[in-house]
């Protein structure tokens, strides 16, 4: 099938990787800076949320091994499921620490669970009523345990959780491709497990060719997409209507926040938290854009967090040298896993790549005997 990757689409992924973020660490700044992490800390680990964590937990391994043991149709019901639990303790998080950090003077810890948890329900019901509302939930819910994880692990186990995460995705996409089936599923549930930028692109006739072009349309017939006004306005005028879809997963907005909040955090007071956290950020913006230059020249469904991961210890690893702070095996083994991870994606990909490529080239090249059929 045809596919595009607009330059809109990437601008706007990007801006809303950056905006996630920056709020996120402006809030984990504000906590920082106000001495209430202790706070947050002991409010954790209270018997009302452990009640809460419990219900949670056995939410979601009730409901993940209902989906093991139903047939496929009962899919749809399940993840929504698995999305009101989740999205709706994730945000409760980052509705909880902006309580805490302007409530905490005012009212006692349990009030301010009560508006947390009204705040993360009426999220969850207002992306049900208005379907848009999804990457508001997903950012929401990226911003909560990405500042929570930052502010409870050190750097170094920040950086660890990151590398198994990402090798994870690289496996997961790449090698088995069991995430890009799953989240197939999400975008075509509208899931709030990643946010995404859909555009329709207006291309001329025979930019493709006739016989893609001709496939194309039976999809876009098929998939009643012909039907869309936004398509059949672009069809109208006489031109191709071609879906472009960027997208990125939770995971892909948490977790670099996660680093950032905990490099800032394990440096609080001394001279280089700013340098090492402002390093992170840079390599976590370099990292998702590389992953959007990836994405628009293979056109295939590609991890975040490798890029995020390679460019995030490149930036990590200078910083700690040029500050000269702590050993240098530590930068050293990051950015060596981090190149090891990036060449093998890269490599993964230019094969796919080459072998798509033959196998166009042989299609194109096939010939059909006297008898109708294929030499």
């Amino acid at each position: 099938m045809i596919k595009i990757v607009s330059n809109r689409g990437i601008a706007e992924i990007i801006g809303l990787f950056a905006f996630v973020l920056g709020l996120g660490f402006w809030i984990a700044l504000a906590v920082i800076s106000s001495a209430k992490v202790a706070l947050i800390s002991n409010s954790l680990n209270s018997a009302q949320f452990t009640f809460l964590a419990y219900i949670l937990d056995a939410g979601v391994f009730g409901t993940l091994i209902l989906m093991v043991l139903r047939r496929h149709h009962s899919r749809t019901s399940f993840f929504r499921i698995l999305e009101f639990l989740v999205i709706t303790f994730t945000s409760f998080f980052a509705f909880m620490i902006v309580g805490v950090l302007l409530l905490s003077q005012y009212l006692a810890i349990g009030y301010i669970y009560t508006i947390a948890g009204c705040c993360a329900l009426l999220l969850i019901a207002m992306k049900e009523l208005h379907p848009k509302a999804r990457d508001a939930a997903t950012m929401t819910s990226s911003i909560g345990i990405g500042v929570l994880l930052g502010l409870s692990l050190s750097f170094v186990y920040a950086m660890a959780a990151l590398a198994i995460m990402a090798v994870y995705d690289y496996v997961t996409i790449i090698r088995t491709k069991a995430m890009v089936k799953f989240d197939k599923e999400l975008i075509a549930n509208n899931i709030a497990f990643l946010i995404s930028v859909s555009d329709v692109e207006s291309l001329p006739f025979g930019y493709f060719g006739k016989k893609e072009e001709d496939k194309y349309e039976q999809y876009l017939i098929k998939t009643h997409l012909a039907d869309d006004p936004k398509f059949r306005a672009v069809i109208k005028k006489g031109r191709l209507p071609i879906l472009s879809q960027v997208s990125l997963g939770e995971g892909d907005l948490s977790l670099p926040l996660m680093v950032a909040v905990s490099a800032y955090y394990s440096a609080y007071g001394q001279h280089f938290a700013w340098a090492l956290t402002g390093m992170v950020a840079i390599g976590a913006l370099i990292g998702v854009i590389a992953t959007m230059l990836l994405l628009k020249r293979y056109k295939k469904p590609l991890p975040a967090l490798p890029p995020l991961f390679a460019f995030i210890s490149i930036g990590a690893g200078c910083a700690y040298l040029l500050a000269g702070i702590g050993p240098l095996y530590v930068p050293a083994a990051f950015i060596a896993v981090s190149v090891v991870l990036l060449i093998s994606m890269l490599a993964a990909l230019a094969r796919k790549a080459r072998s798509s490529s033959a196998s166009a080239r042989a299609q194109k090249h096939e010939r059909k005997r006297p008898d109708g059929k294929r030499a």
